[in-house]
């Protein structure tokens, strides 16, 4: 007998089915399989397929390995923090706003804050100096910042804004992005 009075075959249990039963792990008397229940945490998870070139794979494996981690976790960490960190962050523009350079002692400056907004760009989807792309909460920022205040022609810095990037003041979109374009020209 093993320890706890268990027969030799207890110990290594092998599991023992046929075809038509479902595989079972043989117990000795007087013992019971007890199930905890974990709760999970309250989010919802949803399984996605998706592609990945190869050298990705290897450096998420590395990470994966070093780290102690699945890889389905480290997908998750890296897309929450470029979900809030880039494509969704607006302490970048709150700064900007706040600049000295674009909010001067008389105003803003319209034709600055367009100039330092091209320099701006979300890793991956922009390019810098080419394109941006605004959040209708960047949008609602910057409305919130200019339409108070005046520019020389009586017109609100707002609508001076949305000349100078082409955008339709009448029709801010409220559920999707804008990419603003930027192009030099020579006056």
């Amino acid at each position: 007998m093993r320890p706890g009075n268990m027969p030799a075959s207890a110990a290594n249990p092998k599991p023992r089915h046929r075809k038509d039963e479902r595989l079972t792990v043989p117990r000795a008397d007087g013992v019971r399989r007890i199930v905890r229940t974990i709760e999970l945490e309250p989010e919802e998870f949803i399984r996605i397929a998706l592609t990945i070139p190869t050298d990705i794979m290897k450096n998420l494996d590395q990470a994966s390995q070093l780290y102690g981690i699945t890889r389905s976790k480290l997908i998750q960490l890296a897309c929450k923090h470029y979900l809030e960190d880039d494509l969704l962050d607006t302490s970048w523009l709150r700064e900007l706003l706040s600049d000295e350079d674009i909010k001067r002692p008389s105003g803003y400056d319209v034709d600055e804050l367009v100039d330092t907004l091209s320099s701006y760009s979300v890793t991956g989807i922009n390019e810098e100096g080419k394109d941006l792309t605004l959040l209708p909460e960047h949008l609602q920022m910057i409305r919130k910042a200019l339409e108070p205040e005046r520019a020389s022609k009586g017109q609100s810095k707002w609508l001076e804004f949305c000349e100078k990037t082409g955008l339709d003041p009448k029709n801010i979109p409220k559920d999707r992005a804008v990419k603003l374009v930027f192009a030099e020209t020579i006056f």
